[in-house]
């Protein structure tokens, strides 16, 4: 028995490490500035070859390397707008130019690893005839060319056209594939399409919200993926529920306030908090210019009495997008309202975001980026982290644990935060009708912990490794007759 469950377990790791780790450990963006994130406490500054605006994209590979980001440099053809794609040594990706991209998109570009295939990446852009018909293309990046500097092997393929500027994406609940979203301008209807080793699906539409006539602003989603925020600077701000299985949004949860109007409300950053609990939106108007940062609590009802204020209106201070850090720290970039302001050669930081309005620690001018400065922008980085939905019925990919059945129970869940973690992690259990078994394996199998908890509806428990190696482990938990396995990754 033993010898078929570290089998088991030896062929869950090996499909749960195919996917994502560090892609996000590397931000491109605004005035040459690569911000390295390997390590966590110390993120550090560094020079890049770019010159962005609003749309952002870098990505790393599982291990944190930098492998391409993108350049706008300002440039088109005519009304055609156009970017390059570097490598991770600062030059010109070889057939990396002339890549559609509208380089003052709010959210306007990313990176996808391709599933199935870890040589190669998606990259989507958001360009068109500026800023009356805005499109999405795919370029395919294949790393293996170059001595690993890459190529980008097509390029410029059109997708969908008449849309807002912002582009998101969220893992499918199989852990595997990817739900790629965009959506149309003066209309509520959501473009999806399912990125799978197949290739781009279709697209398909769901009309849900709030009609968006302005076409820029940010868009966000929770990093457990079961929440999407999609705002406009015209003053819509739409929070949605996400079903990562079929791709469908639901329980939609208007937080904006007609009539809007672009010339009083210009809203225009946004992002969740690690815990997915707390929604964080900038408000940027004037003049003169000035910016007010408030908090939604996600658990209050309804969530619209929740706004408060962590930043009242400042003048002469413009903050722009929003984006979680790997420290699980938000950022904020500084952009240039007019004038320059000391803001943008800083990144703001909400230190802990999970926490109250009132104790979440907001730090203006908190981390120098070395004399360069941003402009309104940061990397769009989705949740490469963000694993298989255990035991929904689209969790068709991994392995059962030993002893597992189908049927799961419907009041019974569990969740591990944060994933990755340094040194504790913290164990959420809630629905348990009998006592919970806790145990810890290493990457071979090998018990490393094992504790009983006792029965109880709502269990948190502190869980620490901290005088365990950095890697993989799978904690295993054993209650109401049925047993249940995640992987945490410690650091």
């Amino acid at each position: 028995m033993k010898k078929i469950f570290i089998f088991l377990l030896l062929n869950f790791f090996v499909a749960e490490n195919l996917f994502a780790q560090k892609e996000d450990r590397n931000w491109v963006f605004g005035d040459s500035i690569r911000i390295d994130f390997n390590n966590l406490s110390n993120p550090t500054v560094h020079h890049a070859n770019c010159f962005n605006h609003e749309s952002n994209a870098s990505i790393s590979n599982y291990n944190g390397t930098l492998l391409g980001y993108l350049n706008t440099q300002d440039y088109w053809s005519g009304q055609d707008q156009y970017c390059e794609i570097m490598n991770r040594q600062n030059n010109l990706m070889e057939n990396g130019d002339s890549i559609f991209q509208y380089y003052s998109s709010s959210d306007g570009a990313l990176f996808l690893p391709m599933p199935d295939d870890t040589n190669k990446y998606y990259f989507f852009s958001m360009s068109g005839n500026v800023p009356l018909q805005i499109f999405i293309a795919s370029s395919v990046i294949d790393k293996s060319f170059n001595s690993g500097l890459g190529k980008v092997i097509s390029k410029n393929n059109i997708l969908e056209d008449s849309l807002l500027e912002s582009v998101t994406a969220i893992r499918h609940g199989n852990g595997r594939d990817w739900w790629l979203l965009v959506h149309k301008r003066n209309s509520n209807r959501f473009v999806k399409f399912l990125i799978s080793p197949t290739g781009i699906s279709s697209p398909t539409f769901q009309n849900i919200g709030s009609n968006f006539s302005g076409f820029w602003g940010e868009c966000a989603v929770s990093s457990d993926g079961s929440k999407i925020c999609w705002i406009s600077t015209d003053g819509n701000l739409d929070l949605f529920d996400f079903n990562r299985c079929d791709g469908e949004l639901s329980n939609w949860t208007e937080l904006g306030t007609p009539p809007y109007q672009a010339s009083s409300v210009l809203i225009y950053g946004c992002e969740f908090s690690p815990d997915s609990k707390r929604l964080y939106v900038s408000k940027t108007f004037g003049p003169p210019i000035q910016t007010n940062i408030f908090q939604y609590s996600l658990n209050a009802n309804p969530i619209s009495n929740s706004k408060t204020d962590i930043l009242q209106a400042t003048v002469g201070l413009e903050l722009a997008q929003l984006e979680l850090g790997p420290d699980n720290k938000i950022y904020i970039a500084g952009a240039q309202g007019g004038n320059i302001d000391s803001s943008i050669f800083f990144l703001s930081v909400i230190e802990t975001p999970n926490d109250s309005a009132t104790s979440c620690n907001l730090d203006l001018y908190s981390l120098f980026l070395n004399g360069h400065y941003s402009r309104g922008g940061l990397p769009n980085m989705p949740q490469y982290n963000l694993s298989a939905l255990d035991g929904s019925a689209c969790d068709t990919l991994g392995i059962d644990a030993p002893n597992n059945v189908a049927e799961v129970i419907s009041n019974f869940d569990f969740s591990i935060y944060p994933n990755p973690f340094t040194e504790d992690f913290q164990l959420s259990i809630t629905g348990a009708e009998t006592d919970a078994e806790v145990s810890i394996y290493n990457i071979i199998g090998q018990q490393q912990e094992h504790l009983t908890i006792s029965r109880s509806k709502s269990i948190h428990q502190t869980l620490s490794l901290r005088n365990y190696s950095a890697g993989v482990y799978l904690v295993s938990i054993t209650v109401n007759g049925q047993r249940f396995m995640r992987k945490v990754v410690k650091e």
